[in-house]
């Protein structure tokens, strides 16, 4: 913390600390900044808003010839593109739940109704409609664990992010270099990922687990098994599943 956290100049980091520093092994040095992100920032990987602290610790990275960046930071701390995307996906598959919806369903969606049945609800955006799912499995990918676990590893992102955004489940700390309107000028902050966002890593987890031999979004995820419920129950399961208010909506996706 006082190799970081050191002034600019004469003053700032003196001969002792940095011997400090270079005494301890890469993976020693990689823990210590894991640990430093998680414990004194905050729960977050330092950007290049904060260009003395990002530059001092990116030189160090350099000269040691690590492969470091701050999306392996979030992978460390358990709370990457990778989780959130894969959850998504999930999630879409398990719940017949249109992409956008999912995309901004609330951190605290998963609930126990009066007889102890764990319940699901979100919002139907487009629809304006609430709908809910009972969710009866135990195993550790059904949609009730699957929100418990992103919401345990976006806890310390809830605490800083956007305040638009904190209700959210998904919380993603963007890399790039652009910020949003809403954001604080200068200031990089964990917000809901974007709809492209999602597109883009979903793609990458569908083509990862499948060896690069299938490709694929979260809005085909759920066409998909809409088509595979209507060919073996009819257009009656693909409106009951899907929410629709008519059997025409139905009818679209079961000719898809």
């Amino acid at each position: 913390n006082e190799w970081i956290a050191a002034p600019a100049g004469t003053q700032g980091v003196t001969p002792k600390i940095y011997s400090e520093i270079e005494s301890l092994s890469d993976a020693d040095f990689v823990d210590a900044y894991f640990s430093w992100c998680w414990y004194a920032n905050k729960g977050l990987p330092l950007k290049h808003h904060d260009s003395l602290r990002y530059n001092r610790v990116r030189k160090e990275i350099r000269r040691r010839h690590i492969d470091l960046n701050d999306q392996k930071c979030l992978h460390a701390f358990g709370c990457g593109q990778r989780l959130w995307a894969a959850s998504v996906l999930l999630l879409v598959h398990d719940l017949y739940g249109n992409v956008d919806s999912i995309r901004k369903i609330k951190y605290d969606a998963d609930n126990l109704d009066g007889f102890g049945i764990k319940v699901i609800d979100w919002e139907k955006l487009r629809a304006g409609a609430d709908l809910t799912h009972n969710d009866f499995r135990v195993d550790k990918s059904s949609p009730t664990s699957v929100i418990r676990t992103v919401r345990n590893a976006t806890r310390r992102f809830r605490i800083v992010a956007l305040s638009s955004d904190r209700e959210r489940l998904f919380l993603h700390y963007h890399s790039s270099k652009t910020w949003r309107k809403d954001r604080v000028v200068n200031l990089q902050l964990p917000a809901l990922p974007s709809s492209n966002s999602v597109t883009v890593h979903t793609k990458d987890i569908i083509a990862q687990a499948s060896g690069n031999q299938w490709y694929g979004t979260a809005k085909s995820i759920r066409i998909s098994r809409l088509l595979l419920l209507g060919l073996k129950r009819g257009l009656v399961a693909i409106q009951e599943a899907a929410s629709h208010s008519s059997l025409r909506t139905s009818k679209v996706y079961a000719n898809k």
